[in-house]
């Protein structure tokens, strides 16, 4: 008899961004900031513990309207809330909700900052918020620093 269990795989990933925190925040919960590094996906949410929140945007060509919950808040330090995407195409309840812990530390003259995606309800899932979180942030440092590609904004 085999008792091992099968480990649920967690995004865990930080990037340091030559910003301080405030600005950092700013861009994880100001929707006109979101939508730069979110790919135009509108996050909204009063950010307070036990809030929603909602985020509309177009993937793969289709209008979605993915929700969460905040579960904790602590200004420029800690953020995290619970995550229910459509395109999982499973009902939002509780156990098909994923859960993303960001983690800003002020670092010399910027920020680290940390995510944790977990409680990812199969492997296609996980891969795609693999790829989401690595490919964001990214794009968010680029423009917290400054720095654009054709046609982009800047954070700051």
């Amino acid at each position: 008899m085999n008792d091992s269990v099968t480990p649920v795989p967690v995004v865990e990933t930080a990037i340091e961004i030559s910003a301080p925190a405030s600005d950092v925040w700013r861009a994880l919960t100001e929707p006109d900031r979101t939508a730069l590094w979110m790919g135009g996906t509108c996050l909204e949410s009063a950010w307070e513990p036990g809030s929603a929140i909602t985020y509309t945007g177009v993937l793969h060509e289709k209008m979605n309207r993915d929700r969460g919950t905040v579960l904790a808040v602590d200004r420029e330090r800690l953020l995290t809330y619970s995550y229910w995407t459509e395109v999982s195409e499973l009902p939002d309840l509780p156990e098909h909700r994923t859960v993303i812990t960001l983690c800003l530390e002020r670092i010399g003259g910027g920020t680290r900052l940390s995510v944790r995606h977990e409680g990812f309800h199969d492997e296609v899932a996980y891969k795609h918020g693999r790829f989401f979180w690595g490919v964001a942030l990214a794009v968010m440092k680029r423009l917290l620093e400054g720095e654009r590609g054709e046609g982009e904004a800047t954070l700051l």
